[in-house]
């Protein structure tokens, strides 16, 4: 580390940044797609098509499921400040 790095920027205090390899291979298995054989899918149209379409569904599942845990979260606080 360089003298005075951390005076001048700052620390990330979650977890490191995901590579964008790790992301897409994350996003991959979501959607059953062989890391090692895509490049086979992306040439059929019609199975890489059926591919996105899988990966959009599962990342609209997922977003639907955050919500729902969020608002769920937000009613048991707002439940616990009431009382």
């Amino acid at each position: 580390m360089m003298g005075g790095e951390l005076r001048e920027g700052f620390h990330l205090r979650d977890r490191p940044q995901i590579r964008f390899k790790a992301a897409c291979k994350r996003l991959m298995n979501a959607a059953d797609i062989d890391f090692n054989t895509w490049e086979y899918c992306a040439d059929n149209r019609q199975l890489w098509s059926h591919c996105h379409w899988v990966m959009n569904e599962t990342g609209t599942t997922r977003n639907a499921q955050l919500a729902d845990e969020r608002e769920r979260r937000a009613k048991a606080k707002a439940a616990s400040v009431k009382h």
